[in-house]
């Protein structure tokens, strides 16, 4: 149950950053609308449902960051807040969703993961057989 907990905790964190980094990328009105619309198409729920997601993944995002950024907690402290950050953010989210749209978001989290993890050990590979100033001086003929 705790290992189940844990899981689905860092499937909301990790979509949480993804969609924040999302929202980052362009003009907050433009990329709003693209992450509302993308989270709309994903879980079949509609714009106003998404856009309260995206509210939750957003504020309990920035909450995270400004925690971890914060220099007068410990290590155990930032963690012990960080988790229960998360918590209170799986929570909201569970809240919000039906039953149905919430095991998609997870299997979403699970996907998502799954493609970040081969394209990160890929890149392990590549690092391994490329060491860093081989793949500069490379880059350099190139240029």
């Amino acid at each position: 149950m705790k290992k189940k907990l844990l899981i689905i905790i860092f499937v909301a964190f990790t979509l949480a950053f993804q969609s924040v980094k999302l929202v980052a990328q362009t003009s907050p009105k433009q990329s709003n609308a693209n992450v509302v619309n993308r989270i709309k198409a994903d879980l079949a729920i509609s714009s106003e449902k998404a856009g309260k997601l995206l509210d939750i993944l957003t504020s309990f995002g920035e909450s995270i960051q400004a925690n971890t950024a914060d220099s007068s907690l410990s290590p155990k402290q930032k963690q012990n807040k960080t988790i229960s950050l998360m918590k209170e953010q799986n929570e909201s989210i569970q809240r919000l969703l039906t039953d149905d749209e919430y095991r998609v978001w997870v299997n979403l989290g699970k996907k998502r993961r799954a493609a970040n993890t081969s394209r990160s050990k890929t890149n392990d590979q590549m690092n391994k057989r490329f060491p860093s100033q081989m793949r500069g001086a490379v880059l350099d003929q190139n240029q």
